[in-house]
């Protein structure tokens, strides 16, 4: 697959979906969104709320911990090859959630 527009959310759901085996397809029946969205977020040309991130994660069997590293027994900034730090930019980069219609 050749991604437009490089997203580290993007590659993260990617590497999430291939490491259990999921094809677009199915990572859309387990979370109910459009295989076409899905697609989007991959090619980087849209990028997932935080919560969208954590249900696709969550449907790929992973989960995204974020931990004090001064406090943790974790001793090695790397996490599978990318670096803890990537993940903690890539939440900030997100843009923050649009308020629901009617929310208060």
């Amino acid at each position: 697959m050749r991604v437009k527009n490089y997203s580290p959310a993007g590659h993260l759901i990617i590497r999430a979906r291939k490491a259990a085996g999921m094809t677009q397809r199915q990572l859309s029946t387990a979370t109910g969104l459009a295989p076409s969205r899905i697609s989007e977020y991959e090619n980087g040309s849209r990028d997932p709320t935080v919560n969208t991130l954590l249900k696709l994660l969550a449907a790929t069997g992973h989960t995204v911990t974020l931990a004090d590293m001064a406090d943790s027994n974790f001793p090695n900034p790397y996490v599978n090859n990318v670096r803890l730090l990537d993940l903690l930019d890539l939440v900030d980069a997100l843009p923050p959630s649009r308020p629901r219609r009617g929310a208060a």
